[in-house]
């Protein structure tokens, strides 16, 4: 299904993507420092619960696409490639500062893990990102076109909670 040169970069691409600080990182962060290694734990099982949901939308979205022409998958495809060069050069010019709040009202586990979910899923970036991302490791002649993204999103997801589960505790 996959080619050992796609799986190597999309490996590279994704540690990349997960070693970048944005607003999941912030958000678990701040949940473990503001409350514990629980509270950070838990928010980011909640955050990468929030990534498998955008992986499935993507894979079901563009298999409808790829299903309807070929040639509107090559679009999206190179569509997200020039989003991911936007993002990355917008991500080299911004030198905004971050601060970390935190609020001393402890919450509940499971409201953690909510907001986690929600924070992510309500995310139009991170809607953004898995459409243009995904689609640029995947081989419509190959088959299985949402397979194929499902495998993608699910490796990417047990990797970022690894990252996010040590930046929480």
């Amino acid at each position: 299904m996959f080619d050992i040169p796609s799986l190597t970069l999309f490996t590279a691409a994704f540690w990349v993507l997960i070693l970048t600080p944005g607003s999941d990182t912030l958000y678990v962060l701040t949940r473990g420092i503001a409350q514990g290694k629980h509270a950070g734990f838990m928010s980011a099982l909640g955050v990468t619960l929030g990534i498998f949901v955008h992986t499935l939308a993507a894979a079901f979205g563009l298999a409808l696409v790829l299903q309807t022409s070929v040639l509107a998958f090559l679009i999206v495809k190179y569509v997200g490639a020039l989003y991911l060069l936007y993002l990355g050069i917008k991500t080299l010019k911004d030198h905004s500062s971050v601060t970390l709040a935190s609020e001393h009202k402890p919450r509940q586990l499971r409201v953690l893990f909510g907001q986690g979910v929600v924070s992510n899923v309500t995310n139009p970036k991170v809607a953004l990102f898995f459409l243009a991302f995904l689609p640029q490791f995947v081989h419509p002649e190959h088959g299985h076109v949402p397979v194929q993204m499902i495998v993608l999103g699910l490796i990417f997801a047990f990797f970022g909670v690894v990252y996010l589960s040590g930046v929480g505790v």
